[in-house]
């Protein structure tokens, strides 16, 4: 793990038991896929959103999670709804006239 990750998360969230660390980051952040300097900026705007609560941000971050996922499913919805237009009008959204 990240000694800049660890840092942030004493320095936003101080309640974090050690045996968590792991854990909160892979829930409330983009670890270990982004950055140190890129997690300690989402720890940051974390610690804002929750008041420095871990458990708080835990949940604000599966809230977060679930809208994204709703999101491009319904985005998926809508280019499938355009490629039918497509097939069925001979244009529409992915293939104008």
């Amino acid at each position: 793990m990240c000694q800049l990750c660890v840092d942030a998360v004493r320095c936003h969230f101080p309640d974090v038991p050690d045996d968590k660390y792991g854990d909160f980051l892979m829930q409330a952040t983009a670890f270990p896929c982004a950055g140190g300097k890129h997690i300690a900026k989402q720890l940051e705007e974390m610690a804002e959103k929750s008041g420095g609560d871990w458990r708080r941000a835990m949940a604000i971050a599966d809230e977060e999670m679930e809208a994204a996922m709703l999101d491009f499913h319904v985005w998926d919805r809508l280019h499938d709804l355009g490629c039918v237009a497509d097939r069925l009008h001979g244009g529409g959204v992915n293939n104008p006239k």
